[in-house]
C-alpha cells in the first residue's frame, strides 16, 4: 500500500514537472517575436484551462488570471498584449540580460537575469536568528560567500524553504532554463507557502545585498 502511494506521488510529481516545463516552453514560444497576439493569448488560455494543475500555483495562476482579464472584452488590446508580454518574460526569466564572469576562465558570459515576478521589496532585514534560503546564482559571490555573509550577521541558511524560513533570496544571475531547475522549484514552493499564509519573504539579491553592511 505504501509502495503504491509512493509510486503515485512520484508519478504525480513527474507529470507536474513535465506540464510545468511544457508551459514554460509555450510561454517562451509566444514571446519569442516580442509580441503576444490575440490568437496566441486565446490558445494559451484554452491550453491552461485543460491543464488545471498549472493554474493552482505560481506563476501559472498569475498568468492565467491576467489572460482572463485581458481577454474578458473579447479583443486583446495593445496594452493588454504588452502586459502579457512583460508578465511572461518575467515568469520565464527572460525579462532582462546581464553579464557574468566565469571565475575559472575570466570569460564574460551573457545570461538571463532571474525572474523578479514573485519578489517583494523590504525596507529592512532582520538577520539575527533568521533562516534564509538562497537560490540561483549570485553576483555577490559564491554560495559559500553569500552564506558566510548571512552567518556573520547572525542568520543561518538551509537548503529548502520550510515553515521556519524567513527569507528566500533569489540570485540576480539566472539562466534561460531556471524554471526547470531546483531554483525554480524552490521559488514555486516558497510562493505556495506565502499564498498559504506563511510569513516567508521572497526578495531579490539586490534588495538583500543592500543590508549586508549593517
Amino acid at each position: 500500500m505504501n509502495g503504491q502511494s509512493a509510486t503515485a506521488r512520484f508519478d504525480a510529481s513527474r507529470r507536474a514537472t513535465r506540464d510545468r516545463n511544457e508551459f514554460y516552453g509555450i510561454c517562451r514560444g509566444v514571446i519569442f517575436d516580442g509580441n503576444v497576439s490575440q490568437l496566441e493569448a486565446e490558445n494559451l488560455l484554452t491550453w491552461m484551462q485543460m491543464n488545471t494543475g498549472l493554474i493552482e500555483s505560481w506563476p501559472g495562476n498569475v498568468i492565467y488570471e491576467q489572460l482572463k482579464i485581458e481577454l474578458s472584452g473579447g479583443n486583446l488590446s495593445k496594452e493588454g498584449s504588452a502586459a502579457l508580454l512583460t508578465l511572461m518574460k518575467e515568469a520565464t526569466g527572460q525579462a532582462q540580460k546581464a553579464e557574468g564572469v566565469d571565475v575559472t576562465t575570466g570569460e564574460v558570459l551573457s545570461v538571463a537575469v532571474s525572474t523578479a515576478l514573485p519578489t517583494v521589496h523590504v525596507d529592512s532585514i532582520v538577520f539575527e536568528e533568521s533562516v534564509f534560503v538562497l537560490t540561483g546564482q549570485f553576483e555577490y559571490g559564491t554560495r559559500t560567500e553569500c552564506e558566510d555573509a548571512i552567518s556573520d550577521l547572525g542568520g543561518r541558511c538551509v537548503r529548502s524553504p520550510t515553515k521556519k524560513t524567513h527569507y528566500l533570496v533569489i540570485g540576480e544571475l539566472g539562466s534561460n532554463d531556471w524554471s526547470s531547475t531546483s531554483a525554480g522549484r524552490k521559488i514555486e514552493k516558497a510562493v505556495g507557502m506565502r499564498e498559504a499564509g506563511h510569513h516567508i519573504k521572497i526578495i531579490s539579491e539586490q534588495n538583500w545585498s543592500k543590508f549586508l553592511d549593517g
